[in-house]
């Protein structure tokens, strides 16, 4: 978290002006990383972006994905070529999915995005133990997505300026072209392109939608922490105490009406509510993307694993291995956010459960938690396209699928 002054001096730069709440909770500023790589690429979704920005990096994107496609069918026998050109397009697939879903799901990312500004709890609400843990895990969060973001960054350099170290003029991605690459000025002109392609259009794209599902499935996961204490506090004689909190936060709920209790489980309720609908939101709008993800980290593992058991080049091997570990915590960390948001909340049945409800005698508030406790009950999931599950099991089943893909590829060499 920032201080004061800190926050008086990023404000000066207009990429860093946001409210000062969301810097200080334990929670919310998990939102700066994706905002500052969104914003290098003009594709946050509350700015105003640039048509011709987007239509250099379809166009690009575009070019990239033929020449690449051409490059594997002309060297379709050489196993070992076309093993690296499908690592390069499973490259720029990303970029183009990810991208795209930062684009065409703008308004709901915006609708998201603000949800959690706005409306979603401090995350000092309820209590300093549970601020302290929220503030934890984040801590962690953000670190290791400061880690995936330089292996990303390290990659993309890696792909930029190998082919420098290498005899001849080798271009960072494998493309055909129609015409001869290997002559000056040309092959200094595509060569800067593709290195421009890999440094600014292929890292702030996958950087930026990563960080932003990451940071949402965070603050869901702590917004139901926050809840599940909140449901605690009916009926030990605190519901007083987290109403004057909660209205503070959002005074439009100064209007309820009803005793303590029932006006803190109606608040929870509601907030409940929210948190659903938020979430099947996440998982509505990254649907696309975790599809592309899934495929990408599939091919990219397998191939990376093919490159490191049987290309004797020792520039090559490294490239391979730094890719494999970014495509394997890549794809373990969308599984791992998604698997704690599952979590979490399913533990609201237990919190409630765990309230004094059955000191009161108040049938209606009994009523209204077995009805909470029904419908919590039902996991909140995380979808690729509908298709898969982001969790443990599905991390497990993927890297099984690779392995058993690797294996097939080996037989052909």
């Amino acid at each position: 978290m920032a201080s004061q002054q800190e926050l008086s001096f990023l404000n000066r730069f207009k990429i860093f002006q946001i409210n000062r709440e969301i810097i200080m909770d334990g929670a919310k500023y998990l939102l700066i990383p994706g905002l500052v790589s969104a914003k290098i690429i003009m594709a946050w979704p509350e700015d105003v972006r640039s048509k011709s920005f987007e239509i250099l990096v379809f166009v690009m994107s575009f070019i990239q994905c033929v020449t690449i496609i051409t490059s594997i069918v002309l060297n379709i026998v050489d196993v070992n070529t076309t093993i690296m050109m499908i690592s390069a397009f499973e490259a720029v697939l990303q970029v183009v999915g990810k991208f795209s879903a930062l684009i065409i799901k703008s308004k709901d990312l915006d609708k998201l995005i603000k949800t959690v500004r706005y409306e979603f709890w401090p995350s000092d609400i309820t209590n300093k133990d549970t601020a302290e843990k929220i503030r934890k895990d984040s801590r962690i969060l953000f670190k290791i997505m400061m880690i995936e973001s330089s292996i990303c960054i390290m990659v993309v350099l890696t792909i930029a300026f190998g082919p420098l170290l290498k005899t001849g003029r080798v271009l960072p991605y494998p493309t055909w072209y129609p015409f001869d690459t290997s002559a000056s000025p040309v092959y200094e002109i595509v060569y800067i392109l593709q290195s421009y392609f890999g440094l600014h259009l292929s890292v702030p794209p996958i950087i930026a939608y990563d960080m932003l599902y990451y940071s949402l499935c965070a603050n869901c996961t702590a917004q139901f922490r926050l809840l599940c204490d909140a449901l605690r506090c009916i009926g030990n004689g605190t519901e007083d105490e987290m109403i004057t909190k909660l209205v503070e936060f959002d005074e439009s709920q100064k209007e309820l009406r009803g005793t303590s209790e029932q006006k803190l489980l109606i608040l929870c309720i509601k907030h409940h509510q929210r948190l659903i609908n938020t979430a099947n939101e996440i998982s509505q709008a990254f649907g696309n993307g975790h599809l592309v993800q899934l495929m990408g980290s599939a091919s990219g593992i397998c191939t990376a694993c093919y490159i490191l058991t049987s290309n004797p080049d020792l520039s090559s091997v490294a490239n391979a291995l730094v890719q494999y570990i970014a495509h394997v915590g890549q794809i373990f960390i969308y599984c791992a956010v998604s698997n704690e948001l599952s979590y979490w909340s399913t533990l609201v049945p237990t919190a409630a459960y765990e309230s004094l409800w059955y000191k009161k005698k108040y049938p209606n508030i009994r009523q209204c938690l077995a009805i909470l406790i029904t419908r919590s009950q039902i996991a909140i999931s995380m979808q690729a396209f509908g298709l898969f599950e982001l969790n443990y099991t599905s991390f497990l089943s993927i890297m099984r699928f690779t392995f058993s893909l690797y294996t097939f590829l080996s037989s052909f060499a």
